[in-house]
């Protein structure tokens, strides 16, 4: 396949792996946490993606001053930390965690992954030398770098998932970083 027809076939499978992770079924997201907070279940706390990896410990591994912001997402199932350095919309990265309904979130992107992939191979291209992907032992109960999709780790019903566009060596620093992340959950 000619390269600028596999451009848009990547592009069709990221899109799946993102569509098919979405949020999933909810129904009354202000009545859920507030049963949420009432329970005192852990994952409902008021956390933050910030609050796992500090700016300070991503600018450490992309080399140079980063800002942590707050992404607007809801904070009781999902939210996501922006990582970006001062001054820029650049992002380097972003962590996202879904506090909740992590494990179904895990097994609905690595059948996105699964699907694309085979996609991919039918159309004769060797999916694995783009993605690059690489299943990580020791860190949470799962962990999987993604090459240029989403890196994620499941600990529990926790997922995180990084995305990490512009952080150098990035297949290097994910281990340090996801360990660091699951450490603090």
């Amino acid at each position: 396949m000619p390269t600028h027809r596999f451009i848009p076939s990547l592009l069709a499978v990221c899109c799946l792996c993102i569509g098919c992770a979405g949020d999933g079924e909810r129904t009354d997201s202000a009545s859920d946490s507030l049963a949420v907070e009432e329970s005192g279940d852990p994952a409902g706390a008021a956390r933050h993606p910030c609050e796992l990896l500090t700016a300070e410990e991503v600018a450490a591994v992309h080399g140079g001053p980063v800002e942590a912001r707050r992404g607007d997402d809801d904070e009781a199932y999902r939210s996501t930390c922006i990582y970006a350095p001062r001054g820029s919309e650049w992002e380097v990265m972003w962590l996202t965690v879904h506090w909740r309904g992590g494990r179904e979130e895990w097994d609905t992107q690595q059948t996105g992954r699964a699907i694309g992939t085979r996609m991919m191979s039918t159309e004769g291209e060797d999916v694995d030398s783009i993605t690059q992907p690489d299943p990580l032992a020791g860190i949470g109960d799962a962990a999987y770098y993604g090459g240029i999709l989403p890196s994620l780790v499941l600990k529990g019903d926790v997922l995180l998932e990084f995305m990490m566009p512009l952080l150098r060596d990035d297949r290097q620093h994910f281990p340090v970083l996801a360990q660091k992340a699951v450490s603090r959950l």
